[in-house]
């Protein structure tokens, strides 16, 4: 009987995968693409997220899925199997807090680092199943060059593939994570001629049966985690409705803005808009 083989977008498969020295040429392969120049692999440092700085990160105890520096780079992976807004301005406080702690007291702030957040979208987003961000001001100023999101969606990359189109470098690396490993047969066309992809392909099905199971189990607990947050997100939405509506009820009545800002607690800027949506009911 074939052994079952994990979902790599599983929290602990991606770990195994992107924090493990042999999976190195596949870490580079994918750096390259990020940072559009030529990695010597033996340069890339794999950080340890559970112990590098837990002081950033209370509710996880960890930064990210998987951390590398390379030169001046910092790259932060991070494989989502759904989108929650908590969790995706949790990560965006981590790089965050990251570039901050870069800048070390007593040093000048020519600081050439430059921190790159990925993060790995196991459904689609859209765009061509990729999207860049630099971080604006109110005025859509960029505000550093030096701190970027990039989102890539599976599942628009998918659809592409099995449509027949031509995938990109990074494209073809990051599908790799999300197709079927049992489907040898669409394994094979997917990584047919490319040394890395069919090496680290190997390397997966030489995963023991114990990584396999913990991977595999792993998912309960990686649903609790969702759940909390979407519960959480749930609460907070509701709140937010029921104040639209308590904002709506005193415009109706012609109350001053500042008076419904004061007891909403929201900005004016914000009744506003919902003033403005109401002219047009």
């Amino acid at each position: 009987m074939a052994k079952k083989m994990p979902n790599l977008m599983n929290d602990i498969a991606f770990k195994k995968i992107f924090n493990n020295p042999d999976m190195m040429n596949y870490i580079g392969a994918i750096m390259e693409t990020i940072i559009h120049e030529k990695v010597n692999i033996q340069d890339i440092c794999i950080k340890n997220t559970d112990i590098l700085t837990k002081s950033f990160t209370p509710e996880r105890g960890k930064i990210t899925d998987a951390y590398f520096t390379y030169k001046n780079y910092h790259i932060l992976l991070e494989a989502n199997n759904s989108y929650y807004k908590e969790l995706y301005n949790l990560k965006i406080r981590y790089e965050f807090a990251l570039f901050n702690n870069s800048y070390k007291s007593g040093e000048d702030n020519n600081n050439d680092n430059i921190f790159i957040l990925v993060n790995i979208n196991n459904f689609k987003i859209g765009n061509k199943g990729r999207r860049e961000y630099y971080y604006r001001d109110e005025q859509e100023i960029i505000l550093t060059d030096k701190l970027k999101v990039i989102n890539i969606g599976l599942d628009d990359i998918k659809e592409k593939w099995d449509n027949g189109g031509t995938l990109s470098r990074q494209e073809q690396l990051f599908l790799f994570l999300k197709i079927n490993h049992e489907d040898e047969e669409y394994v094979q066309k997917l990584i047919e001629g490319d040394e890395i992809l069919m090496t680290i392909y190997e390397q997966i099905k030489d995963l023991s049966d114990d990584d396999v199971l913990e991977a595999l189990f792993d998912k309960e607990e990686e649903d609790a985690l969702e759940l909390k947050y979407i519960k959480k997100h749930e609460r907070e939405e509701g709140v937010k409705e029921k104040n639209i509506e308590v904002i709506k009820n005193m415009l109706k009545k012609n109350l001053a803005l500042e008076i419904i800002s004061e007891v909403s607690n929201t900005p004016i800027a914000e009744i506003k808009e919902i003033e403005r949506g109401l002219a047009v009911q």
